[in-house]
């Protein structure tokens, strides 16, 4: 990798939305990138909702506290990217209502999160009337959504501006560990070498050759469905799926979580299944039919926890994989921990809860 200038290089292997951060917080930090693209077209990352919920993490865990500082990172993320691209990235910040369907679930939920306002039938029925009677909500305040297609093309945007990023369509078969520097061969026949490769390939991560070590990341699809109208205005879910208003006029209802390998194709069976749940929601979606329906893989791990942070043996590769159902969430929080440690600077974020040790045992 020759010909750019910057503060070293890096290759950075995925196209999703965490791969396309990474490479697009580096080269703001002037790292020479090669981003690696070549994908399948079926990124969990059009897979979602565009939930910013660290609220569904209990207070005082690593994903929650880790989620919270992706949460707040949020705004000056889409404006920096709007700014610099001219598109919009709709960002709902009203909160989320988590709604309880059951005694039990309210008494566990509203212990693990005593600090959380409580909404009883009441607060929650003034609040969002055409609500389906519940018993409550926990009402996550700062929590919210993001536009996450609309957030995938502005860095699209982004990254195809900046002097400092090549990208490549070609698929990242192998790696070369044993050498000074890592090297990345490519389905292309390329060998492209860099001082340190991250690793954000989503589904797919666990499939490169030559990894260090069994990368437990499994593809998990997921279906969705958009329904054309918008009878609740703030961002739920309950324990059947989760409803995201967008300012178009239309909801995305989502999502199941289904064992199907590498296959992303869509089934009338899903859509029924999200229909269901809708109705259930509010009687406003019931009859309703979707107008749009779509799938994607998230790469899930065993503790549905991201594998973030450098190898023990090989340094030089940093993971940034497996973020499960937070991907849209964790991006922009990910892209700063992986561009410090590329860059040598003082870690802002602790890792350490998220390092591939933590599967060690269990992949020897």
């Amino acid at each position: 990798m020759t010909g750019r200038t910057g503060h070293g290089d890096a290759i950075v292997i995925g196209g999703g939305v965490i791969g396309l951060a990474c490479a697009a917080e580096l080269a703001r930090r002037r790292v020479a990138t090669t981003l690696i693209r070549g994908h399948d077209g079926a990124e969990s990352s059009i897979a979602a909702a565009g939930m910013l919920a660290p609220g569904m993490h209990p207070p005082g865990a690593p994903a929650h506290s880790f989620g919270v500082a992706a949460r707040d990172l949020y705004p000056a993320f889409v404006e920096e990217l709007t700014e610099a691209t001219g598109l919009p990235i709709p960002l709902d910040r009203r909160g989320i209502l988590e709604i309880m369907s059951s005694e039990e679930q309210m008494d566990r939920r509203r212990s693990e999160a005593a600090e959380v306002p409580w909404l009883d039938q009441r607060a929650l029925s003034a609040l969002e009337p055409a609500l389906a009677p519940a018993l409550g909500a926990l009402h996550h305040e700062h929590d919210g959504a993001v536009d996450n297609e609309r957030l995938v093309r502005a860095l699209e945007a982004y990254v195809g501006t900046r002097r400092e990023i090549v990208t490549l369509s070609a698929r990242a078969s192998a790696l070369e560990l044993d050498g000074p520097h890592p090297i990345v061969l490519t389905s292309s026949g390329e060998r492209l070498e860099a001082s340190a490769v991250v690793l954000a390939a989503g589904a797919w991560a666990s499939q490169l050759r030559g990894l260090p070590r069994p990368l437990p990341v499994r593809p998990v699809k997921g279906q969705m469905i958009a329904l054309p109208a918008v009878p609740v205005r703030r961002v739920a879910y309950t324990s059947t799926g989760y409803f995201v208003p967008r300012m178009e006029g239309y909801t995305v209802v989502g999502a199941t979580m289904e064992e199907t390998g590498f296959d992303s194709s869509i089934t009338r069976d899903a859509a029924d299944e999200l229909l269901a749940a809708a109705s259930a929601f509010t009687p406003r979606f019931q009859g309703v039919g979707a107008f749009r329906q779509w799938s994607g893989l998230r790469p899930v791990t065993p503790d549905l926890l991201p594998i973030l942070g450098p190898d023990p043996d090989a340094p030089s590769l940093l993971y940034a994989a497996g973020h499960s159902r937070n991907g849209i969430l964790l991006a922009p929080v990910t892209a700063l921990a992986v561009a410090e440690r590329i860059v040598d600077e003082n870690a802002t974020y602790d890792l350490a809860p998220f390092a591939i040790g933590r599967f060690q045992s269990s992949s020897n």
